[in-house]
């Protein structure tokens, strides 16, 4: 079997379609202009979307040629400055990397692959944000209708879940509403 990008990026869209929607009418019902700087933390091929509505965006994450999604997507570094951090360090905050000030940052389908508490995460992206800007959170929930009739039917209606030290598309906490 090949990987093949335009595959991944579509199957990946149409799975989050719903989400990518409510994410962006989300962000136009903000108190906020195209010009406003964005962040957005862990690339996905939703960034292209947020793109297209907020080209003073950056992103911040992993190396961008270590994740799956970033071969799926790939963003023009030169348009979409990437800023490398490993969320998982937060919990150290000598090791935070302090880029410009963001309007709007933007933390979707992130939260649940983090290896420690979002207090650290959450500490640190406050120091992102100008004051009066806005950080936008977005999670799959948990205990979805769908998730209970896979449990109810006897099937584990979770991603697997990652190993320790493991990088990648795994969850390792899941959460609900």
């Amino acid at each position: 079997m090949t990987y093949s990008s335009e595959e991944h990026r579509n199957t990946y869209m149409t799975f989050h379609a719903k989400r990518a929607d409510y994410l962006m009418r989300c962000l136009a019902e903000l108190p906020v202009s195209k010009v406003d700087s964005v962040l957005d933390v862990g690339r996905s091929p939703l960034t292209n979307l947020v793109f297209r509505e907020f080209p003073r965006l950056s992103t911040l994450g992993f190396e961008p040629t270590s994740t799956l999604l970033d071969k799926a997507d790939p963003i023009d570094a030169a348009l979409v400055p990437h800023i490398v951090f490993d969320l998982n360090k937060c919990d150290t905050p000598s090791e935070w990397v302090a880029p410009s000030a963001f309007r709007i940052v933007l933390f979707n389908e992130v939260m649940e692959h983090l290896q420690l508490s979002p207090y650290w995460v959450f500490r640190y992206l406050r120091e992102l944000l100008v004051p009066g800007g806005f950080l936008v959170i977005q999670t799959p929930n948990a205990v979805s209708l769908g998730h209970r009739v896979r449990m109810m039917l006897g099937r584990n209606p979770y991603v697997e879940f990652a190993r320790q030290g493991e990088l990648g598309s795994h969850h390792f906490l899941e959460y609900t509403k």
